[in-house]
């Protein structure tokens, strides 16, 4: 996968190519924001107004239905996305806005199991791992309201093959992997056209990972500004 150095080389790139290229944490983190102010909605409500099922299973610690929550154009758009699937095939939703507190919890176990399985350290580590999870210091994507952990499913709630648990440490949850099945690969572009065709981006480390109005969105969508800070720090 390629990774941009810059700010000007990665929206100097086609559509196409940002979609495959991946935008570091420290670039993307830099990108102005412009808090809208927009309130969060249960996706739970959004859902049931605008008469769309979404599969709503949250696996944060201690969070239930109630707390799977987007801002309000957000939430929006994921019921534009949902009407679009294919009949039978629903979004499953498992996180979405995400206090401090376990985005804290999760950078570090993700650092420790990074440090422990690939060797790394330092600068090296905190590259790797946030490939994966935010650094809870700078302004997660999920502490803003705009980012959701999402995946596809039957009509009987089981998940579509994606070629890698959701969720997984590894290379094989880039978007792009190589030697995926040609379901999985399927599945996956089911999953990123509807949800971009919806205004959400990509980020192309995770499969799973969408997000609208951050701050990796604006750099994605070159807007001059993120519409979203984290509802906990700005």
């Amino acid at each position: 996968m390629q990774t941009a150095t810059t700010l000007a080389e990665y929206q100097n790139l086609t559509g196409r190519e940002r979609r495959l290229s991946y935008l570091p944490e420290r670039l993307a983190t830099a990108y102005p924001i412009r808090e809208s102010g927009e309130a969060l909605v249960t996706l739970q409500d959004a859902g049931h107004e605008a008469g769309i099922e979404l599969a709503l299973a949250p696996i944060a610690p201690g969070l239930g239905v109630e707390d799977l929550k987007l801002r309000k154009e957000a939430a929006k758009r994921l019921v534009a996305a949902a009407r679009e699937l294919p009949e039978g095939i629903r979004f499953k939703i498992v996180e979405a806005y995400r206090p401090l507190a376990i985005q804290r919890q999760y950078f570090a176990e993700v650092s420790a199991e990074i440090a422990r399985d690939e060797g790394l350290s330092g600068e090296a580590l905190w590259e790797r791992v946030t490939e994966f999870v935010a650094d809870p210091a700078l302004c997660p994507p999920h502490t803003t309201g705009g980012a959701l952990d999402c995946t596809l499913v039957d009509v009987n709630g089981v998940e579509l093959d994606m070629g890698s648990p959701l969720n997984a440490v590894d290379d094989r949850s880039y978007t792009d992997a190589p030697e995926l099945s040609a379901e999985a690969r399927k599945n996956r572009d089911l999953l990123c056209d509807t949800l971009l065709a919806a205004g959400f981006v990509n980020l192309p480390t995770e499969w799973w990972h969408y997000s609208y109005g951050d701050q990796y969105w604006a750099a994605f969508t070159r807007v001059p500004a993120a519409l979203y800070g984290s509802l906990e720090t700005g």
